[in-house]
């Protein structure tokens, strides 16, 4: 299974709206994978008003899908899989 988000646990004080426009900025062990989920729930939040549409979870899962295989892909190229590994195996363990 690729993402069960309801099993990841971050720990964080507190999103303010700043941080969901802006990015999460304290370096926890999880930042940059949280803030790629935050960046994608918000397009996806987006495009859905745009089309009157109600978001729907698997939206979200099936762009963080393909986001992962692009980023996959480019790690790979650039020999930098360790990186990757690092960022997504929170949610590729699942």
């Amino acid at each position: 299974m690729f993402l069960r988000l309801n099993e990841l646990h971050f720990e964080i004080d507190a999103l303010n709206e700043i941080d969901i426009m802006l990015g999460y900025t304290s370096e926890s062990q999880f930042w940059t994978l949280l803030n790629h989920i935050i960046i994608t729930g918000t397009q996806i939040i987006y495009h859905n008003r745009q089309r009157k549409k109600t978001p729907i979870l698997c939206h979200l899962i099936v762009k963080l899908k393909y986001i992962e295989r692009i980023k996959k892909h480019i790690a790979f190229v650039n020999n930098r899989l360790d990186f990757y590994s690092e960022k997504w195996q929170p949610i590729l363990d699942m």
